[in-house]
């Protein structure tokens, strides 16, 4: 089952201070550390290989489903994979087996036809579990992908991410969604990177791969880590874990609002609550499409000050959420669409700029 993330995030802080008692089901290793209110059981191999790696029961038909390309959201599970849109009511919902492969358990003769039509999604939006470094060098990952032809690839290393791998990566020539080390070695029993800090610096020595990563999911924690992600001048989506927040190079926080390109921003980390960027020139954060955040780091008393302020977003998600800044960010933000509060736990929608948010208690 995958839950809201609203659900996850309130579950993680229920269990900071209340030593996880009565949370939701959570990865298996000890709450709050592993992701508390991540409500994922391990599926068994079957299930997560998504078809009989023995057969050809993927279908029949030469066509496969239609090319991908749905907004995407994050997992600690899965990495970036297709966004759920849920349904009043719904706090969790179960992938269906086969939308996300686990290497090890698929590579073999029927790869491309598990790979192109399992589930009935496109490999465009199909997470890619690696937890061995040497699958991103098969030559059956890499054939699969020149003929499928997906117009991006969703990446999730469980693993530590060597020179030969990087470079392995680097030659699929397609935009990359890339997602690994989100605990920076914190947590051995569900993530085996062992070292952000390491795995960012690999990923950004290499120019061709930077220059295909979109996405990044990554955590870590030194200070001048920071730097590295101004590096990606390709970057639309960025997601950070580890201690990160506690150590900001602020210079390179700022360099984040130069970045054309970087649309979606989420640091709201299940496993740190209370994380916060720095306060950011007015204007930068609104900027962009999304913000997940426990701390909005005055966001919205900018706002109060300076109500003409462009806003770009569409999608916000925050611990606390005032009704002042709730009617500032309203007005002042056209595209606003959905607004996700943790306390109280409510998730606010409209269909367009000129009507109120309408909120749900979750």
């Amino acid at each position: 089952m995958v839950s809201s993330p609203l659900a996850r995030a309130l579950a993680a802080l229920l269990a900071v201070f209340t030593g996880a008692c009565g949370a939701p089901p959570a990865e298996p290793v000890a709450a709050p550390a592993a992701g508390p209110g991540e409500s994922v059981e391990a599926p068994e191999r079957p299930a997560e290989s998504g078809a009989d790696v023995g057969s050809d029961d993927v279908g029949s038909d030469d066509v496969g489903p239609e090319p991908g390309g749905e907004p995407l959201a994050w997992s600690t599970e899965v990495g970036f994979e297709p966004r759920h849109r849920f349904a009043p009511g719904e706090v969790s919902y179960r992938r269906p087996e086969g939308s996300w492969l686990v290497l090890e358990y698929v590579l073999g003769p029927h790869f491309e036809g598990i790979a192109g039509r399992s589930a009935g999604r496109p490999l465009d939006d199909k997470p890619l579990i690696v937890r061995d470094a040497a699958e991103l060098c098969d030559p059956r990952l890499h054939a699969a992908v020149a003929r499928l032809a997906p117009g991006r690839l969703l990446v999730h290393l469980q693993t530590d991410l060597d020179d030969a791998a990087r470079d392995c990566l680097a030659r699929l020539d397609v935009d990359l969604y890339l997602s690994g080390c989100r605990h920076d070695g914190a947590l051995p029993l569900t993530d085996r990177c062992t070292d952000g800090d390491a795995t960012l610096a690999r990923i950004v020595a290499s120019e061709v791969l930077r220059r295909r990563v979109r996405g990044l999911a990554i955590g870590f924690g030194e200070e001048t880590s920071w730097a590295a992600l101004l590096r990606f001048e390709r970057l639309e989506q960025l997601v950070l874990g580890g201690t990160a927040l506690e150590h900001v190079d602020v210079r390179a926080a700022f360099g984040l609002c130069a970045m054309s390109t970087l649309r979606e921003v989420n640091v709201l980390n299940p496993n740190r609550p209370g994380g916060r960027l720095p306060l950011l020139p007015p204007g930068c954060a609104l900027g962009w499409r999304s913000l997940e955040a426990w701390d909005l780091g005055g966001l919205g008393d900018q706002l109060l000050r300076a109500p003409d302020t462009p806003c770009a977003l569409e999608r916000l998600v925050a611990y606390r959420v005032t009704p002042a800044h709730r009617r500032a960010f309203e007005a002042a933000c056209p595209d606003l669409r959905e607004l996700g509060v943790m306390s109280p736990l409510e998730w606010c929608e409209r269909a367009s700029g000129d009507v109120p948010l309408r909120c749900r208690p979750l």
